[in-house]
């Protein structure tokens, strides 16, 4: 009986690890055609929202209000929050993350100008002072599911 359990304890905890368990992003981002899964990692709370802005392959275009290719919210929930966030077509995009936790529906900044709230891009670059370069962030998207883990900043 006690083998039993550590066989079943064992492949509860390997198979996900191994990439063998089935997958919710299958299930979960197919409303349209090119989803991408972004897991989010690192929210602190369950507090407000999450806001997946997705841009395209143009460096100009990058962080520019108005030119956002798809830009859902979701609730937060502590540690791990997926957001799908559909391409038009496969191609080069880029992805900011952020955790509105107040509702108010704009990432909250210092005096000096830093984030109060939680924030992130694709590809996780290092960050010095202010937002990494278009090609830092971006990522190739297909037409099947892409999948994309960030890492939230606070």
């Amino acid at each position: 009986m006690r083998n039993a359990a550590f066989f079943i304890l064992f492949i509860w905890i390997a198979l996900p690890l191994l990439g063998m368990a089935p997958s919710l992003d299958q299930s979960m981002c197919t409303e349209k055609p090119n989803p991408i899964a972004v897991h989010v990692h690192g929210v602190r709370n369950d507090q407000g929202t999450i806001k997946v802005k997705l841009y395209g392959n143009d460096p100009v275009e990058f962080l520019v209000t108005g030119k956002k290719l798809d830009a859902p919210r979701r609730p937060a929930k502590k540690n791990l929050t997926l957001v799908c966030v559909y391409a038009p077509q496969p191609g080069l995009h880029a992805i900011v993350v952020h955790h509105d936790e107040n509702g108010n529906r704009k990432l909250d900044r210092n005096w000096l100008g830093f984030p109060t709230e939680g924030y992130g891009f694709s590809n996780n670059p290092k960050l010095f002072v202010g937002p990494p370069d278009h090609a830092e962030v971006a990522f190739e998207t297909t037409e099947g599911l892409t999948h994309i883990d960030i890492n939230l900043r606070y």
